[in-house]
């Protein structure tokens, strides 16, 4: 499997304005940050990923 094979198969990442709404936002995302290592790039993926899954949880709770 190639790179864009790979990048094509994940959805993009899309800042929803909602989640500036949530009382538990800027504290996940403090969480989420805090707790990563590595370089700037690493950690945003990172808080994509606890973004992605945080936001499926408000919806869906």
């Amino acid at each position: 499997m190639g790179y864009d094979e790979t990048f094509r198969r994940r959805p993009r990442f899309k800042f929803e304005a909602w989640w500036t709404l949530e009382e538990s936002f800027e504290e996940d995302i403090r969480k989420s940050w805090e707790s990563s290592t590595g370089t700037i790039s690493e950690k945003l993926g990172r808080l994509q990923s606890c973004l992605t899954s945080w936001a499926s949880l408000i919806k869906c709770g």
